[in-house]
């Protein structure tokens, strides 16, 4: 028996170092070790000392008076050591399951559960051991790194109840008791997710709307409402349902507006939060678009650019300080309650690359881009100028006469803003002014009719012949700037032969030379 407890309570020995110039100790004393790597006064005897001049090298053996009892003693006397046993992992804390839709390698939708649990006090975790159990059977299994707090099954089946355990393995390999929990699958009971961002704008009393796709695994439409910028998804007026990401409408009534958009899903479920933009509308009901484009070569400061998979056809910006990670979060990532982004305090910038469009063009212009800030508010402009140096910052939106734009998105130090392209445009939109007047077409050729105005753009050319003649009208070879002109040709509708002979004409187009 006596053998036995030796075997059994005397199994630690270590050498540690003392500082001391007059050591007492000789070999075969006992002493009483504490140390942060665990050791709490444990009882440990001389073997051997070794050193001089005040630092010395003591061996120690454990010691444990049981030793020499004929009683069998499962416990040493003094622990050896206050850290816990790396044979008996402790279980984690918190276990929660949530159920999330999410977009699979092919394209499709479909939903898998999350866990997510606290790390157990126990410091020699290796890994997580997590295990799907359906009807008694484990269906799907998985493991997650000693840091990792969470962990996403693959896709699951709907209308079926889950069992999931998470367990802790040490680095010993021993196995914990399982820490568990259950989930009924909704599948495409789930509500589908927000509608990232809605984006539009107005012109001549026509208001266009376009937003980004929400998540779901049976989208079925999404509903559009506008109200005040006060009011609530359910007191505002609803506009269409529709099965595109984009809508135009002239229904909306002159004023400034708020535009909602909610996804719903084949069972009738919307989104939990609808997606808002703020928009003016007027009563320019006659305003037509003169030109527009789309921004695709921006240049960044401050800005990091990301893609969020294999699959992502986007182009995507955050701020970005450039610092690392270790010196960004220096606490346990838990105290970290926002986004990882939000935690950049760079002032950032977005600017687009400069547009010509050709020729001076007076009308309505506006600016689109994809924004959101993370945190703070970010400043959205157009800029417009003459020629392309010389610049006049606008809100997104003004009417005035340029050639060059372009837009720009910043966000101050202490600020975060993401944006991403496609989505990020201009377009000029004007009031066509009108002038008309005859003339006479000639037998051969064109008649060419030379404006007393000049115009940027043209809507539309009327036409009329006159006399009581059958007869048809073309317009041909138009220009615009400076002189604007068109050639009219008549032709005889028996015939199909050109023919001389008077006719009315009538011309709307956007004068460039003219703010409007």
């Amino acid at each position: 028996m006596e053998r036995l407890n030796k075997l059994t309570l005397s199994d630690l020995s270590f050498d540690i170092d003392v500082f001391d110039e007059a050591l007492a100790l000789e070999v075969g004393d006992v002493v009483a070790v504490t140390h942060p790597i665990g050791l709490a006064a444990k009882q440990m005897r001389v073997t051997g000392i070794t050193g001089e001049d005040g630092r010395y090298r003591l061996s120690l053996s454990e010691y444990d008076p049981a030793a020499y009892s004929d009683a069998v003693t499962s416990d040493p006397s003094s622990p050896d050591t206050s850290l816990p046993d790396p044979g008996e992992p402790t279980p984690v804390a918190g276990l929660s399951l949530t159920e999330e839709v999410f977009q699979q390698q092919d394209g499709t939708y479909s939903s898998r559960i999350r866990a997510t649990w606290a790390a157990p006090a126990f410091p020699f975790v290796d890994h997580y051991r997590i295990n799907v159990i359906q009807a008694g059977e484990v269906v799907q299994t998985g493991t997650a790194p000693a840091s990792a707090l969470t962990w996403a099954s693959p896709a699951i089946q709907e209308g079926v109840s889950y069992q999931v355990d998470v367990l802790t393995v040490s680095r010993t390999a021993a196995v914990s008791s399982a820490a568990s929990g259950t989930l009924p699958s909704l599948g495409k009971q789930l509500p589908p997710g927000n509608v990232p961002s809605i984006t539009g704008f107005e012109v001549g009393g026509e208001v266009r709307l376009s937003w980004a796709p929400a998540a779901d695994i049976d989208i079925w439409r999404y509903e559009v409402r506008y109200g005040l910028t006060t009011d609530a998804w359910d007191d505002a007026r609803l506009i269409d349902r529709a099965d595109t990401l984009r809508l135009v409408t002239r229904d909306v009534p002159a004023g400034t507006w708020d535009f909602m958009c909610k996804a719903i899903d084949s069972v009738g479920n919307f989104s939990p939060v609808e997606a808002r933009r703020t928009i003016t509308v007027t009563l320019d009901n006659n305003a037509f678009l003169v030109d527009s484009y789309e921004f695709d070569a921006p240049t960044v400061a401050g800005l990091a650019e990301f893609a969020l998979g294999r699959l992502d056809d986007r182009r995507r910006w955050v701020t970005e300080d450039g610092s690392t990670v270790a010196s960004k979060f220096t606490a346990a990532l838990s105290t970290y309650s926002q986004p990882m982004a939000a935690y950049n305090t760079t002032a950032s910038a977005w600017t687009s690359e400069t547009e010509d469009f050709g020729l001076s063009l007076s009308g309505n212009w506006r600016a689109e881009a994809v924004a959101t800030s993370i945190v703070g508010a970010h400043d959205e402009y157009i800029d417009i100028g003459p020629d392309g140096t010389s610049w006049t910052p606008y809100p997104m939106a003004a009417k005035t006469t340029g050639r060059f734009a372009r837009m720009r998105i910043e966000a101050a130090a202490g600020e975060v803003v993401y944006v991403e392209i496609p989505g990020a445009s201009v377009r000029v939109d004007a009031v066509p002014r009108q002038e008309d007047g005859e003339g006479t077409s000639l037998s051969s050729g064109g008649k060419t009719i030379t404006l007393a105005n000049d115009y940027a753009a043209v809507k539309s050319i009327t036409i009329t012949p006159l006399g009581t003649a059958s007869r048809s009208a073309s317009v041909d070879a138009i220009v615009v700037g400076d002189p604007t002109s068109f050639d009219v040709y008549l032709f005889d509708s028996a015939t199909g032969n050109q023919v001389a002979g008077g006719f009315r004409w009538t011309l709307r187009a956007c004068n460039g030379l003219h703010t409007i």
